[in-house]
């Protein structure tokens, strides 16, 4: 069983030399012990991704082309969870991440780094909690628990979906535009999960 004394791997994917030196500083100022890596390209960080998972990827938004992020970002939240540094015209381009559970951002600002640290570290607990609970490797799951978990998410998701899309056709007209963006993008995170989840199996 790997407890919670694991000493955890941060990846900092950024061009910024000093960025990740002062990300792990303000961590350790907090009190908690990881190894903090840094690569300056997306394809190193796929590399060290795939040789040994990381327990949290911080990545630099500079890096990602608008036009091709999706496919990077893909790639980075199966290996594990990502807090995006990035500016704050780019913030809405991650919500549908966000909301998915799979990225925090923290958008330059102030002291965007104490933030980001926090961040980091309530993951890396939260990753602490799993190995404890579950101890790894995850083959230690019985053999139907992909199906169980399946079930258990899609259930509610389809009540989810089904109500989100009554709202729409009830009351589209009589919603303001704010809740009518919401209640889409409810219902496009809910049909874009169960597609992934249908494909999956």
């Amino acid at each position: 069983m790997v407890g919670p004394n694991l000493r955890q791997r941060v990846l900092v994917i950024t061009g910024v030399a000093h960025l990740a030196a002062n990300l792990h500083e303000i961590i350790a100022l907090q009190g908690k012990t990881c190894e903090m890596v840094h690569c300056k390209t997306l394809a190193r960080g796929r590399q060290l991704c795939e040789q040994s998972a990381p327990a949290v990827v911080v990545l630099d938004e500079a890096l990602l082309l608008e036009e091709s992020f999706e496919k990077p970002m893909l790639q980075f939240t199966a290996c594990a969870p990502v807090v995006v540094l990035g500016s704050v015209d780019r913030q809405q381009e991650f919500l549908r991440w966000v909301a998915g559970g799979e990225v925090e951002f923290v958008a330059r600002t102030g002291k965007y780094l104490s933030v980001a640290a926090g961040l980091v570290i309530r993951r890396l607990r939260w990753a602490d909690r799993n190995a404890s609970a579950f101890g790894l490797p995850w083959t230690d799951f019985p053999p139907n628990f992909e199906t169980v978990l399946r079930h258990e998410i899609n259930n509610p998701l389809t009540g989810i979906l089904g109500n989100a899309e009554l709202l729409l056709v009830g009351f589209r007209e009589q919603l303001p535009p704010t809740g009518l963006r919401r209640i889409e993008t409810i219902v496009d995170l809910a049909v874009d999960r169960k597609s992934t989840r249908l494909n999956s199996s």
